[in-house]
């Protein structure tokens, strides 16, 4: 097998190959290439320590090398493209070991293995193809690599059990290559997997929220995918102890169901979880305060219901957008019937569309007249009475009571100012969303 490589890369091997080195793309780069997948990150490898690397760069300008991680024989290499500069991730052919608690991190590195050692060190067989970036030969060093990757399979490279027990967040990995690939698990592959998902005790929560968030924004059918596995392997109860085992299945289909957007999805895998440990979760896996926010607030609306027309249009109103469109997604997606081939969501998409359609104000700020407008048509200086009047104002425009235009809105002020006891007191009482 042979990769089509760009100049610049065929470039980059012949300089390393004038000094002597042979230079491989390696994993995730060669598998997609040669699956006919978009690429969009290029890790590097070959037998040349990172001092040895550097040096080669500074005989080689314009080529730049800068330490990643020190310890790990890990180099960021920089060099011209056609369309600027591009980056590789460069690491030595290593053998590495871990502590057996899946902590992610190698207690011992040591430069100068073999090309089938540095495989053996890799998760899958398929992310251990190598492509010779002379001229883009493909080695398969384990001799596995092309035969799973034509049979769409997942295998570890070694021992599944010793494998996963090395780093927890291949669990996860290995879940996430399934879903983006749509390949199999290899059953000795899956048994170790869900012999050692107490491996994943030892990953920061963090990294298992980018692991998560690259299923969840997956297309719908392969997030499923996904998110089963995590589900059947024990990973997402670990991850996601808030959804509960009751919760799960109804929660994976609430966030398929949503479109690929992280809050909404999150939103809806935590569905029916109570709002504070909803918006808990996302702190935890390193999603922020925003995200959070958003999902916490979904999640304490669960319950609201209504049937009348103006209702419907207060209750998304105070929402406001997009938190409202959110919702009426979440509703859809957590009531969906396929055998009834009815909308859940149908009385709510539909007022949100027709509010946006006729300009429909969500916030009181919309509304045609200005807060001070308010304050001199009551005969009254700017205070709390005038922002009580406004919201008043705002409900019966929402509820299509009032047009929102400056006439009509000053002759509602009028008419509520002349009968306060029927606005005023209520507007304290009003129950928000």
């Amino acid at each position: 097998m042979r990769l089509e490589l760009e100049p610049e890369l065929r470039k980059l091997g012949e300089a390393f190959a004038q000094a002597g080195v042979t230079l491989y793309a390696v994993g995730g780069f060669v598998r997609d290439r040669l699956l006919g997948r978009a690429v969009y990150d290029l890790d590097v490898a070959a037998s040349a320590t990172p001092e040895q690397v550097e040096a080669l760069c500074r005989s080689h300008p314009p080529l730049k090398a800068q330490v990643r991680m020190a310890g790990l024989a890990a180099l960021t290499l920089s060099f011209p493209g056609e369309a600027g500069w591009r980056t590789a991730e460069y690491t030595s052919f290593r053998r590495e070991s871990y502590r057996r608690d899946g902590s992610h991190r190698p207690v011992f590195v040591a430069s100068g293995a073999s090309l089938e050692e540095d495989a053996l060190r890799r998760d899958f067989t398929v992310n251990a193809l190598y492509a010779r970036l002379t001229d883009g030969e493909v080695l398969d060093p384990l001799g596995a690599g092309a035969e799973d990757l034509a049979a769409q399979r997942l295998r570890t490279t070694r021992d599944s059990g010793e494998v996963f027990a090395e780093d927890g967040l291949r669990l996860l990995r290995l879940a996430r290559f399934a879903c983006q690939l749509g390949f199999e698990v290899e059953k000795a592959t899956w048994r170790g997997a869900c012999r050692r998902v107490d491996a994943l005790r030892s990953i920061v929560p963090e990294r298992c929220g980018q692991e998560l968030a690259r299923i969840l924004l997956s297309p719908a059918d392969a997030a499923l995918r996904g998110l089963a596995l995590l589900a059947r392997m024990g990973a997402l109860a670990r991850i996601l102890p808030e959804i509960g085992p009751d919760g799960m299945e109804r929660g994976i289909a609430a966030a398929v169901h949503t479109p690929p957007d992280l809050g909404v999805r999150m939103a809806g895998l935590l569905w029916g979880t109570e709002g504070s440990a909803a918006g808990a979760a996302c702190l935890r896996l390193g999603y922020g305060r925003v995200i959070a926010r958003r999902v916490e607030q979904l999640e304490q609306l669960r319950g609201y219901d209504a049937l009348d027309p103006a209702a419907i249009a207060w209750f998304l109103a105070r929402l406001g957008l997009p938190l409202a469109e959110d919702w009426v997604c979440l509703r859809r997606a957590d009531r969906w019937n396929p055998a009834e081939n009815l909308d859940p969501a149908a009385p709510w998409q539909q007022a949100l569309d027709a509010m946006k359609r006729d300009g429909i104000p969500f916030t009181p700020e919309d509304l045609a007249l200005k807060g001070g407008e308010i304050a001199r048509a009551m005969g009254e200086t700017p205070g709390p009475r005038t922002g009580r009047m406004k919201r008043a104002l705002w409900k019966r425009v929402v509820q299509r009571r009032v047009p929102n235009e400056p006439d009509a809105l000053y002759h509602t002020i009028q008419q509520l100012n002349a009968c306060p006891q029927e606005w005023d007191r209520a507007q304290d009482k009003e129950e928000n969303p």
